[in-house]
């Protein structure tokens, strides 16, 4: 506002000038002037509309990342205590992107429902896709790493897809959209194939057949990741080293080893590093439960809100020694 004002006084002492001279002028002049300052001032306000809607768009985005993270955790606790004594490796953005692409199709109790357990609840339709659409797309344009998301659906020929939900889910999450026959073995190769191909080849069964009888719309989210580390770790320094399993056992394996400074914390019942990939967008948290402590009292902690309040910004360098299983990629 204070540049409008600024504008306004300079065209008012240019035209109370040109009225000494020629008051017949002074009305064109005037009128000019006026039309000037109104361009200026719709310029401004079209301006701060902008940057309104970017604000709106980057809190919604924070928003849809807190509760991404949120669901992750729930999601998590959930697998580990259904699997105790197993690795777990799960994506949990990929299925709460593709779950937000079944919500394009869901409505009244149902959608609340999976909002509220996809913590989206604070979100209106519009302003949930629009924050998916952005999140994708800063995913999708990493420079120093290859990370690449792919969406699909697929739903039974002569099935009647409604046109809000094929253009949302086109639209916001550029969902690749085929009829096939699930009655036909070719329907189950047609979507494994479609997942060898946006992963490169790392996932090649997602689906079997025969489907249930009743099958009428498959979606699929894939994710392809390739990075390396910001900071390499020396190939020459990877050795079998003894790695203790949950139960006390100890096994010999190929273990990565580095000396230097970390992003390092010691909190409650864990020890944490934060590993930046090539770029420094992308990191990878590893947690070692304490001594009297494990992945369940560790997980129990956990949650969106701790995790973003509390555990994040709580990293700071350190020097140490870091020893962990070797990672292929």
């Amino acid at each position: 506002m204070f540049f409008v004002h600024a504008a306004k006084r300079s065209v008012i002492k240019k035209v109370d000038g040109f009225v000494e001279k020629d008051s017949a002028s002074s009305g064109i002049a005037m009128k000019s002037s006026n039309t000037i300052a109104r361009k200026i001032l719709s310029g401004i306000l079209v301006g701060l509309a902008g940057l309104s809607a970017a604000t709106l768009l980057a809190q919604d985005s924070a928003k849809l990342a807190a509760a991404n993270a949120g669901f992750a955790f729930d999601l998590f606790k959930q697998i580990a205590k259904e699997q105790p004594d197993k690795n777990i490796f799960i994506s949990p953005f990929s299925v709460s992107t593709a779950l937000q692409m079944v919500g394009n199709g869901a409505a009244g109790e149902t959608r609340s429902e999976m909002q509220h357990v996809l913590k989206t609840d604070g979100l209106a339709s519009a302003e949930l896709n629009a924050a998916c659409k952005i999140l994708s797309q800063s995913l999708n344009s990493q420079r120093d790493v290859i990370l690449n998301l792919a969406n699909g659906i697929w739903y039974q020929s002569g099935f009647h897809l409604k046109p809000d939900f094929v253009a949302d889910n086109r639209n916001y999450f550029q969902a690749e959209l085929a009829s096939v026959d699930f009655g036909n073995p070719k329907s189950a190769q047609i979507i494994n194939d479609w997942a060898e191909e946006k992963t490169r080849g790392k996932i090649k069964d997602v689906v079997g057949f025969p489907f249930p009888p009743l099958t009428r719309v498959i979606l699929a989210n894939a994710i392809y990741f390739k990075g390396k580390w910001a900071k390499p770790f020396d190939k020459g320094e990877t050795k079998p080293r003894a790695f203790r399993l949950v139960n006390g056992e100890i096994k010999q394996t190929p273990m990565m080893w580095q000396d230097r400074k970390f992003a390092y914390q010691a909190g409650e019942g864990f020890q944490a590093v934060r590993m930046s990939y090539a770029g420094y967008r992308l990191q990878m948290y590893l947690f070692l439960p304490a001594t009297n402590s494990s992945l369940q009292k560790l997980l129990a902690d956990f949650d969106g809100k701790n995790w973003r309040d509390k555990v994040v910004p709580q990293f700071a360098n350190r020097e140490g020694t870091l020893v962990f299983s070797e990672i292929r990629n």
